[in-house]
């Protein structure tokens, strides 16, 4: 399998828990966008990326994203420059972000119908980028938005199914041995 794997999809896909799986089969590094966000200096004071959102923005936290993908450009495997990174759900978005790293690996967007993402987000409690008066609606509209964003960017796209994570990992698995990723 190539370089670096670069996971993208809409929030709750799966990305962070299937980048870790992934990585550990591969035997390579796995970073969590979201988490090293949190663990920069402007941002470590907050517990969610959600607390970040509200406080300080999206484009605070679009900027912390370009500033988290800078420094895991520098840790890569010594030698083999391979690793997993899984994106936040609005990484998409960021096109300084994207740019850097479309340059370094393969976009991967790991794709699960509307209706199964919205129930697992609402499960959570309402996110921020969605209104209290129309959350569905609001959600429609970004979910049309990412997907079609994600599609245009990916060099990969892999439907995954409401499956466990294992099956999940192993269709991603076959799906990359297969398209010579």
């Amino acid at each position: 399998m190539r370089k670096t794997l670069v996971l993208s999809g809409i929030k709750h896909c799966g990305k962070t828990t299937l980048g870790n799986m992934l990585a550990d089969r591969k035997g390579c590094a796995w970073y969590d966008l979201d988490r090293l966000v949190l663990n920069t200096p402007a941002a470590n004071h907050y517990p969610t990326v959600r607390d970040l959102f509200i406080a300080e923005g999206v484009g605070r936290l679009r900027e912390l994203e370009v500033e988290a993908i800078k420094g895991i450009l520098k840790r890569f495997n010594p030698g083999t420059r391979q690793a997993v990174i899984s994106l936040g759900g609005g990484t998409i978005e960021n096109e300084e972000a994207m740019s850097l790293l479309s340059q370094e690996g393969s976009v991967v967007y790991l794709y699960l119908p509307e209706e199964l993402l919205y129930g697992r987000i609402m499960a959570g409690g309402r996110p921020p980028f969605l209104s209290e008066e129309t959350p569905r609606e609001d959600f429609h509209e970004l979910y049309l938005k990412r997907d079609a964003m994600n599609r245009e960017l990916a060099d990969l796209v892999i439907d995954l199914n409401e499956a466990t994570p294992e099956e999940n990992l192993q269709l991603i698995w076959d799906f990359l041995k297969k398209s010579e990723f």
